[in-house]
C-alpha cells in the first residue's frame, strides 16, 4: 500500500514539473516576442495570454507615466479604443434575447426621423459594419479643434446621419464607427438609461469588471495610465479628445485581467446564449452571398487555420488588440499606451499561434528559379477577382493589375509568405487545375489559375550612359509631370514625391520595380519625344523638358 502510495506521489510531482517546465517554455517564447516586437514601440503596455481559462502570461513593461516615472502593473487601465465595440454588440444582442428589440428592427423604429435615403437598415446592419453609413471619423470636419467638444449622441448622430450612403445596405462592408454610435443611443431609449450607467450595471458589475469603466477625462480614475504619441524620436502628449465623442464605438478603459474576465463570461454564456455568441463570432453574408469580415462586433479571421475572433482599436494615446480562438480556449490581450504602435494584430496571432502550440515559422528556404517559374500564371477567385504571380528579376512577385508588387519569400516547397507579414500564399495541384492559397490571417481564399502564360522577365543589360536619353519631364496631365532620371546609375522614375526604379526589359521598354506598370519610351527616329505609361490603363505623356 505504501508504494502504490509513492507512486502516485512520484506521478504527480512528474505532472507538475512537466506542467511547470511547459508554462516556463510559454514564458521565454512569449517574451522574447513581446520583447522583439512591442516593447520598443510603446512606453509602455500590458499583455495577457490565457490557455484553457488559465492564464499562462501575464506582463507589464515600461512606464503607464513618463513624467511620473510610474512603471505599468496589473491593475493598469488603458483606453481599449474601438475594442469597446464588444461590449456595446454584446448589450444589443442581450436586449434582444430579453425581448426588448430585434437585430432585424429597421433604426427608425428607434430613430423615427434617420434619414435612411431609400435604404432599410437594420440593427444587425450596424452591428457587422454592412450598413453603408458614412464613418463619422471620416467626415473632413472631424478635426483637432472639432474633437475637443463634448457632444450627446443625439448630437452626434445629427452631426453624420445627412451624409450620403457609401452604398446600399447590406451590399458591402466597410467598417464604421458611426453604425455603434447609433447602437449606443438605441441602448439608452429602449433601457431608459444612459449608456454608461446600462453598461456599468448590467455588463461591469454582474462580471466584477472592477477596473472596466467609460472613460472620462475629468474624473480621477484609479491606476489610469497616460496615453502618448510619437514625435521624431521622442514621446509626447497626444491631441486631446473628448471621449463623448467615441461614445459607443470606444470610450472605454479597461485592464488585460478584466478583458480576460470578459472573455471567460461569454464562453460560459453569462451574457448572452451560445446561439446568440455564435452569430456575434460568424461572418455577415452579404446580399451578393460574400462573407464579409465582421460578425456582430468581432472581426472574424484564423490563426494557423484555427478560426479566430479578434479586433484591434486605436485612439488618441493608445493601441490596443484582443484575439480569441474559442474552440481551443486561447485569449490575447494586449494594451499599449502609445497610438503608434504597429502589427499590433500579427503580434496577437503569434502569440496565440505559440499558445496553439503551432508557432509561425516563416523563415526563408532556397528554391530553383524554375520551381519559382512554375507558379507564374493568372489567378482568379470565385467573386472574379484577379491575382498575377510572375518571376522577375530573381523574385516571385505577386500583385492585383496596376498595384503594389509583393515579393513572395519561400519557406516549403510550396508556399511562400509576404515580407513582415503572416500572409502565406500556397501553390496546390488539384487535379489539372493550379490553385494559389491566400491565407492572410482574416480570411482564407481560393484563386484557381486561369492563365499560364505570363512569361517570366529578365532585365536587359543597358549600359549607364545609354541611359541619359530618357532623362526629362513627361506631361500626364496639366501641371502633372512623370520625372525621370538617374540616380548612382539606375533611370529612376518618379512622380510629385513617388520615386520607382525602372527595369530595362527591351528596346526603350522599362518596368517598375515596386508596382505593376510598364513604360515605353517613344522616338521620331532622333530623339526620345513621349513616353506610354501602361498601370492598367495606357497613358501617353509628351516630353516637355
Amino acid at each position: 500500500m505504501k508504494i502504490k502510495n509513492q507512486i502516485v506521489v512520484l506521478i504527480a510531482v512528474l505532472f507538475l514539473s512537466s506542467n511547470l517546465s511547459q508554462a516556463q517554455n510559454y514564458t521565454d517564447v512569449f517574451s522574447k516576442l513581446v520583447k522583439e516586437k512591442l516593447e520598443s514601440q510603446s512606453p509602455g503596455g500590458s499583455v495577457l495570454v490565457s490557455k484553457n481559462g488559465k492564464i499562462i502570461y501575464n506582463y507589464h513593461f515600461g512606464k503607464a507615466n513618463l513624467e511620473l516615472d510610474a512603471s505599468t502593473t496589473a491593475e493598469s487601465v488603458y483606453r481599449i479604443a474601438s475594442v469597446s465595440k464588444q461590449f456595446t454588440a454584446i448589450a444589443i444582442l442581450k436586449l434582444a434575447e430579453e425581448g426588448k428589440l430585434a437585430i432585424s428592427d429597421n433604426i427608425t423604429k428607434y430613430i423615427n426621423d434617420y434619414p435612411t435615403q431609400g435604404n432599410t437598415i437594420t440593427i444587425e446592419h450596424l452591428l457587422s459594419h454592412t450598413s453603408g453609413i458614412k464613418d463619422y471619423l471620416s467626415i473632413e470636419g472631424f478635426n483637432k479643434a472639432f474633437q475637443r467638444n463634448d457632444m450627446s449622441p443625439k448630437e452626434l448622430i445629427d452631426y453624420f446621419k445627412n451624409e450620403p450612403m457609401d452604398f446600399k445596405s447590406g451590399t458591402k462592408y466597410n467598417y464604421s464607427s458611426s453604425g455603434y454610435i447609433i447602437l449606443g443611443h438605441i441602448i439608452e431609449l429602449v433601457s431608459n438609461q444612459t449608456y454608461q450607467d446600462y453598461m456599468q450595471e448590467h455588463i461591469f458589475e454582474p462580471l466584477n469588471l472592477s477596473n472596466t469603466s467609460y472613460d472620462d477625462t475629468f474624473s480621477l480614475i484609479e491606476n489610469r495610465v497616460s496615453g502618448y504619441q510619437k514625435k521624431g524620436n521622442n514621446y509626447v502628449n497626444p491631441d486631446f479628445l473628448s471621449m463623448t465623442l467615441p461614445y459607443a464605438a470606444g470610450s472605454l478603459l479597461s485592464t488585460t485581467e478584466d478583458l480576460f474576465k470578459w472573455n471567460q463570461a461569454l464562453a460560459t454564456y453569462k451574457l448572452v446564449s451560445a446561439k446568440t455568441l455564435n452569430a456575434a463570432y460568424s461572418r455577415y453574408t452579404l446580399q451578393s452571398g460574400r462573407p464579409s469580415l465582421h460578425g456582430y462586433g468581432w472581426k472574424i479571421g484564423n490563426v494557423q487555420d484555427v478560426k479566430a475572433v479578434k479586433h484591434s482599436g486605436g485612439i488618441n494615446g493608445f493601441v490596443s488588440q484582443v484575439l480569441s480562438i474559442p474552440e481551443k480556449d486561447i485569449y490575447v490581450a494586449i494594451l499599449t499606451n502609445s497610438q503608434n504602435v504597429d502589427d499590433i494584430e500579427d503580434i496577437a496571432s503569434q502569440l496565440a499561434a505559440i499558445a496553439l502550440d503551432k508557432p509561425y515559422e516563416l523563415n526563408e528556404i532556397e528554391l530553383s528559379k524554375s520551381k519559382m517559374e512554375s507558379a507564374n500564371g493568372i489567378y482568379e477567385n470565385e467573386f472574379g477577382e484577379r491575382k498575377y504571380v510572375r518571376y522577375e528579376d530573381k523574385n516571385l512577385l505577386l500583385f492585383d493589375a496596376g498595384q503594389t508588387k509583393n515579393k513572395l519569400i519561400p519557406f516549403k516547397d510550396n508556399a511562400f509568405y509576404i515580407e513582415n507579414t503572416l500572409i502565406t500564399w500556397s501553390i496546390k495541384q488539384d487535379n489539372e487545375d493550379i490553385h494559389l492559397v491566400e491565407n492572410n490571417t482574416n480570411r482564407i481564399t481560393n484563386w484557381k489559375r486561369i492563365d499560364a502564360t505570363l512569361k517570366s522577365i529578365k532585365p536587359k543589360k543597358v549600359k549607364p550612359n545609354e541611359l541619359k536619353i530618357y532623362i526629362g519631364k513627361y506631361e500626364l496631365g496639366p501641371n502633372f509631370y512623370f520625372e525621370v532620371k538617374i540616380d548612382n546609375n539606375t533611370l529612376i522614375g518618379q512622380i510629385r514625391e513617388d520615386q520607382k526604379e525602372l527595369i530595362p526589359i527591351g528596346n526603350h521598354q522599362f518596368i517598375a520595380r515596386d508596382i505593376d506598370a510598364k513604360l515605353t519610351f517613344n522616338s521620331d527616329k532622333k530623339k526620345i519625344i513621349s513616353l506610354t505609361l501602361d498601370q492598367g490603363r495606357e497613358m501617353v505623356a509628351k516630353k516637355v523638358e
